[in-house]
């Protein structure tokens, strides 16, 4: 067999900076360098080696598309050890029974794949070819009957054959019995008459009832892609080495699946085409579905959903960095246990023209569970339909920072329930509006609050768990102390720019103290110098200097103080009101103003 390979003399050893992305020192340069002095071959091209399951041969194919291997495992084998150009393993003939574990150990540089492609040959799940009675770029309508039952088609593709959109093949994110909603909106509306059906990738792997893995080891930092594969083991455990592994356009339908200990495991923005020489992306939305089976992925360094459909349940544990978007959705629990961090560009959003990321799990429990010790960011997601609790926080942390609503279905349970020393911030943007039969929000299983409007305005907190909301628009509130009975003593905080009234010799601030609110104090600074006024107070509207008298109406004059006669009044919902002995020609007042509240017992 001759592939485009070429062998690399020790004189042409990098020492570091070996695949232009990742130092490679110590015991790992030593090794690589003994690979390739002594045995490892490079591909200077891309290489193309082929695969029919059905009637290629081992021993007499030479892995061309004219003789193809029969194996998966043979044309690794037959690919060179380092992975110096996008290169791919063609799958035809149907699905490869393993009977043994496959082993993927190249060398992948930076930027590069080595994808192994099961074509362009797509089987009907069942319902035939399909005419759009209506349809829109983010849906097909069937009014004679998509589906038997809803979500039938969920985590599968849907292709279109005929119309504007022909051409594209999109993953389901969900359908009712006439209404198809794909997880990235059509390239154009397909319009009423076009014809499409859902289909599934028909070449991929399967197993012969026994437990193989699928031991994705590369070296580097490239990829291993599996493109347009169709999964149907029993059970498949996906270990690898630190390696990177990557699905676009793929379909799970068999056992549990596990992934562990990988750099990144990701679905892909793009599908992939091989048909050329070079690998190109094309606009489809390939993403990965997993229709039957739980997912597991244990000790990633990073999770990236760029459109992803999850009917069994998915467990992220000791993962440090989770990205859920592009369309994703999971029908059952979503789990995170010991997570870092979703922030920093990770997180739980949805982007424009895709599907809105969704969380449900009418069968088993909770849509959502952040649990020990994770740190979970919100930015845009619904939840709906679920069994338990939208979304329940353990011992971590949850950030909610722009929007997170009810969906539609029941929610049997709260809408969140934190309990054993859970934070759940709610920064600036939009309430969130989710809602459970036990209400909005729950602490330690037995105490609810009703409304999203009393968690803004106060935050709450019982046994070590607090609920509140932050934002520069809000008052910031600490939780300073909690009783094991839920009582608690907040520290809180506002700001705002007062633009003094040139028509009237007072003005007030827009903030208020709480009604609840004690030892009040204020801190001001002059940001616009006052003009034609000669004084200035800060007071509460009943005594007008009872936070103090700017020393001078010059610009940058701060003042700082509380009411002299008792530092622990209580304001009663006062406003702060500037005060001048004649009306003033102009003049801004940036006023601080801190307080404390108390909380009182929960039980």
């Amino acid at each position: 067999m001759s592939h485009p390979t070429r062998r690399l003399p020790g004189a042409q050893l990098p020492s570091t900076h070996f695949d232009g992305h990742k130092n490679i020192d110590g015991a790992g340069a030593d090794a690589l360098a003994a690979l390739l002095n002594e045995r490892a071959t490079i591909t200077k091209e891309n290489v193309h080696i082929y695969v029919d399951v059905a009637s290629g041969d081992d021993d007499a194919g030479d892995g061309s598309a004219a003789f193809p291997l029969k194996t998966i495992a043979a044309a690794l084998a037959a690919m060179p050890d380092v992975i110096a150009h996008d290169s791919v393993i063609h799958v035809d003939g149907g699905q490869e029974t393993l009977t043994s574990s496959l082993i993927i150990d190249k060398h992948i540089l930076y930027g590069k794949r080595l994808v192994i492609d099961g074509g362009d040959d797509w089987t009907d799940t069942g319902e035939g070819v399909l005419t759009a009675t209506g349809s829109s770029v983010s849906s097909l309508t069937v009014a004679g009957g998509l589906a038997t039952s809803a979500d039938d088609h969920a985590g599968y593709f849907v292709k279109v054959l005929t119309g504007p959109a022909a051409g594209d093949i999109r993953l389901v994110h969900k359908n009712t019995t006439t209404v198809l909603t794909p997880s990235k909106n059509f390239s154009a509306d397909p319009g009423v008459g076009a014809t499409f059906q859902v289909v599934r990738p028909t070449n991929g792997i399967t197993d012969d009832g026994s437990w193989y893995d699928i031991e994705v080891e590369p070296s580097g930092a490239g990829f291993v892609t599996f493109n347009r594969m169709y999964f149907s083991a029993s059970s498949l455990y996906f270990y690898q080495d630190a390696g990177r592994l990557e699905f676009a356009a793929c379909v799970f339908n068999g056992g549990d699946v596990f992934v562990s200990t990988a750099d990144i495991m990701q679905s892909s923005l793009s599908l992939f085409d091989t048909s050329g020489t070079a690998l190109a992306s094309s606009s489809s939305n390939p993403g990965l579905g997993v229709v039957a089976g739980d997912f597991y992925i244990t000790g990633c360094n990073a999770f990236k959903s760029f459109g992803m459909v999850f009917k069994g349940q998915l467990n992220l544990i000791d993962v440090r960095w989770i990205k859920l978007n592009y369309g994703f959705r999971a029908l059952e629990t979503v789990s995170m246990y010991g997570c870092a961090g979703t922030q920093s560009g990770g997180g739980i959003d949805t982007a424009s023209g895709y599907a809105t990321t969704t969380f449900e799990s009418a069968a088993s429990g909770v849509g959502l569970l952040v649990a020990e010790g994770s740190n979970v960011h919100i930015k845009s997601a619904e939840i709906a339909n679920t069994a338990s609790h939208a979304i329940e926080v353990d011992n971590s942390r949850l950030w909610i920072t722009s929007n997170l609503a009810s969906a539609g279905g029941s929610i049997v349970g709260a809408g969140i329930y934190a309990h054993n020393n859970a934070t759940v911030d709610i920064k600036s943007g939009v309430t969130p509006t989710i809602s459970g039969t036990v209400g909005e929000v729950s602490f330690e299983g037995s105490h609810q609050i009703a409304a999203w409007s009393d968690v803004v305005a106060t935050p709450y907190a019982y046994a070590g768990t607090r609920v509140g909301k932050r934002g520069v628009e809000n008052a910031t509130k600490n939780v300073m102390h909690i009783s094991p009975n839920g009582a608690a003593r907040i520290q809180a905080f506002s700001e705002e720019e007062i633009t003094l009234n040139t028509g009237s010799t007072t003005k007030s601030s827009t903030g208020t103290f709480p009604a609840s609110a004690f030892n009040c104090a204020v801190a001001a600074r002059i940001t616009e110098g006052i003009t034609t006024a000669s004084s200035c107070t800060l007071g509460d509207g009943s005594t007008a200097d009872c936070f103090g008298t700017f020393g001078s109406m010059a610009l940058n004059t701060t003042l700082k103080g509380a009411p002299a006669s008792d530092a622990s009044i209580d304001q009663s919902g006062a406003n702060v009101v500037v005060t001048t002995n004649v009306n003033p020609g102009a003049g801004k007042i940036r006023v601080a103003m801190s307080w404390e509240e108390l909380v009182a017992p929960q039980a």
